[in-house]
C-alpha cells in the first residue's frame, strides 16, 4: 500500500497522472466551498442580490446546477467506460450510464419539478422504474468492484438515499405532503443538495478508481 501511495504521490508531481486521490480532494473542495457561499449567499444577502442568484442551492441555472449537473454527465461517461474497457455488462451497466446522463439533463432543466406538477405525484413514485433499473446497475457494478473502489460506490449509493429522505422530510413526506415548506426547509435543503453532489462524487470517485488504479496518465515525458 506504502509503495503504490509513493507510486501515485510521484506520477501526479511529476505531472504524469492524475490519481483518484487528487480527484477525491478536489471535488470534495469543490463541494464544501459552494456550501459557504450558498449558505452565505442566504443568510448574509438580500435575494435579489447577485451572490444568491449565482450560488443558491435552490435556484435553477447556476453554478451549482452546473457543477452537480457535471458530476452527473461524468458518471454516465465513466459508467460506458466500464463497458467498453472493462467487460461488463452491456445492457445493464449501458442503462445505467443513459440514466446518470437522463439525471444530469433532469438536475439542470429541472423535468422531475415539472412532472411532479403535472401529474400531481411526488417525483420519487413517478421515478420508481428508473429507480428499479438504476438499483440492478448498481448492483452489478459493485458486485464487479474490488476492495475500496466498492465501497466507495456503496457509500455514494448510501448519499443518494439520505438525501432522497431530506427531500421528502421538506415537504412532509409522501404520505403526508405540506402545502408549504417545512419551517426546517433551508437547512434540509442545502443538506440535501450536498449530499446529492457528495453522492455523486463518491460515484465519480469509484469508477475512476476502478479505471485508472494507479492514475490517469497525462503527460509521455519521462
Amino acid at each position: 500500500m506504502k509503495a503504490t501511495r509513493e507510486s501515485e504521490a510521484q506520477l501526479f508531481l511529476t505531472g504524469r497522472a492524475i490519481t483518484w486521490r487528487q480527484v477525491t480532494l478536489f471535488l470534495f473542495s469543490s463541494i464544501a466551498l459552494l456550501g459557504v457561499l450558498s449558505t452565505t449567499a442566504l443568510t448574509e444577502y438580500e435575494d435579489t442580490e447577485l451572490l444568491p442568484r449565482i450560488f443558491d442551492l435552490d435556484r435553477e441555472l447556476n453554478v451549482p446546477v452546473a457543477f452537480s449537473s457535471s458530476l452527473l454527465f461524468l458518471c454516465g461517461l465513466l459508467t460506458t467506460r466500464l463497458v467498453r474497457t472493462h467487460s461488463f455488462p452491456k445492457i445493464v451497466v449501458g442503462s445505467l450510464a443513459a440514466l446518470f446522463v437522463f439525471m444530469g439533463f433532469d438536475e439542470m432543466l429541472k423535468i422531475h419539478e415539472t412532472l411532479e406538477k403535472i401529474a400531481g405525484v411526488d417525483f420519487q413514485i413517478l421515478y420508481l422504474p428508473l429507480i428499479i433499473v438504476s438499483g440492478l446497475g448498481w448492483a452489478t457494478v459493485w458486485f464487479r468492484f474490488k476492495d475500496l473502489a466498492r465501497w466507495i460506490w456503496t457509500a455514494g449509493a448510501a448519499a443518494w438515499v439520505i438525501s432522497q429522505l431530506l427531500e421528502a422530510w421538506q415537504w412532509g413526506w409522501w404520505w403526508n405532503a405540506l402545502m408549504s415548506k417545512s419551517e426546517t426547509y433551508q437547512t434540509l435543503m442545502i443538506s440535501e443538495e450536498l449530499l446529492e453532489m457528495a453522492g455523486s462524487s463518491l460515484f465519480v470517485i469509484a469508477l475512476f478508481r476502478h479505471c485508472w488504479p494507479k492514475g490517469l496518465k497525462i503527460s509521455s515525458r519521462t
